[in-house]
């Protein structure tokens, strides 16, 4: 509906009246118009309050413009004031319609384009000066009808815009409940409510939930960025708590124009790569230390059986002769056992302070629990220094209590 105020001056009541008539026929040809003026006040109201009221709630302001109505201090404090300061605000269209000769080229009305406009010459010109006057007032109806037509889509586009923003601003809360994005099934199905009830078509609801979320797709991608950088200095085994790397990676969350909040809800994630770098990085350590020990033969290897290996050791009261070593029997029973002259040194283990030998007749690399016999000697930290292969087997061939398990 557009709304029609006609400010006039009581003396030209019989243009105000006819130019109603003439606005009528709009309104029986179906169109959306509704006139007021102000002789529609009904018994009891408030003059002022009602005038005021109407004017501020019109789309079109007629000003019907004679020497009376240039004259009425009324008109000229009250309700040129009101409209001037609502076309202004962009929130009414003023249109002067000239019924007699007079001044109003030099008052604030001259600045907008008068009706009725002669079609031999385009010029503004007063009704009274009309030969055909019913074919003036046809044109100033004509002229509104067309000026009302554009306010009324002006109106449609903007009461459109205005849910497809409030829906928008709906799209942007949940997004926002959302770190990655997926809106749960509760949401949707409220998007879902709020587009049928305000009549948002589908196509427009899919256009305005884009827009929504394009800032946070950019959120997202710069919070990944950041992450990129962040595995970039865990790579390469940079301290993330050390003051050079916090600078520099504070410069890379403002280039990204990433938040407080963002930082907060990347933690978690940044603390797991940490920690997932830390045993990356442990394990291949472990890794360099097994290569290191296999390149410099600290693994298994044979060696001739120490002559005095069996000293200290008895079995059944005996103890064994050269190149014999104790073997565990089928039924559990422990006896000595000629090994041709060797013994397998199986593992040297100087990774840890226990700084243990393992010796014996079994496969290479297997552990301590593996099938055959080991003997297993852990007493070396009083040497008070780091164990080697060379006092390693040094301690095996001249130890005399070795300790069978």
């Amino acid at each position: 509906m557009v709304k029609v105020f006609i400010s006039y001056s009581h003396d030209d009541k019989k243009y105000c009246d006819q130019i109603k008539k003439s606005l009528a026929q709009l309104q029986q040809c179906g169109k959306s118009i509704d006139v007021w003026a102000d002789h529609e006040i009904k018994a009891g109201e408030e003059w002022d309050e009602s005038i005021e009221e109407k004017l501020r709630q019109a789309d079109i302001i007629l000003f019907l413009v004679s020497i009376s109505f240039i004259a009425s201090p009324y008109i000229k404090d009250k309700e040129l004031a009101v409209g001037y300061e609502r076309r202004e605000g962009g929130s009414a269209e003023i249109i002067p319609v000239l019924l007699s000769a007079s001044m109003w080229e030099q008052t604030g009305l001259a600045r907008f384009q008068a009706l009725p406009i002669d079609p031999s010459d385009k010029r503004s010109k007063p009704i009274e000066d009309w030969d055909n006057k019913s074919q003036a007032y046809n044109s100033i109806a004509l002229a509104i009808d067309d000026r009302a037509s554009n306010i009324l889509k002006n109106k449609q586009v903007r009461e459109i815009n205005e849910k497809l923003q409030f829906y928008k601003k709906k799209c942007q809360e949940f997004l926002s409940q959302s770190p990655d994005l997926e809106l749960s099934i509760a949401n949707q199905h409220s998007l879902d409510d709020l587009c049928e009830d305000l009549g948002i078509g589908k196509a427009e609801a899919e256009k305005a939930f884009e827009e929504a979320e394009k800032p946070f797709r950019v959120q997202k991608k710069n919070r990944e960025r950041y992450l990129d950088t962040v595995k970039a200095y865990l790579s390469v085994g940079s301290d993330l708590s050390a003051a050079q790397t916090q600078k520099e990676l504070k410069d890379r969350e403002l280039a990204l124009r990433l938040e407080d909040g963002d930082i907060s809800a990347l933690q978690p994630e940044i603390d797991r790569l940490t920690e997932e770098q830390r045993a990356k990085e442990e394990g291949e350590r472990r890794n360099r230390d097994e290569e290191a020990k296999r390149s410099s033969g600290l693994m298994a290897r044979d060696f001739e059986t120490p002559p005095n290996l069996k000293a200290g050791l008895l079995i059944n009261g005996q103890p064994g002769s050269t190149g014999q070593v104790p073997t565990r029997q089928a039924d559990g029973s422990l006896a000595w056992q000629a090994l041709g002259g060797a013994a397998r040194l199986i593992r040297i283990d100087t990774s840890s302070t226990a700084n243990t030998i393992y010796v014996g007749k079994a496969p290479v690399d297997t552990s301590e629990s593996a099938a055959g016999w080991t003997v297993k000697k852990t007493t070396f930290t009083a040497l008070g220094v780091k164990l080697t292969e060379a006092t390693a087997i040094g301690i095996w061939a001249n130890r005399t209590s070795l300790t069978y398990t």
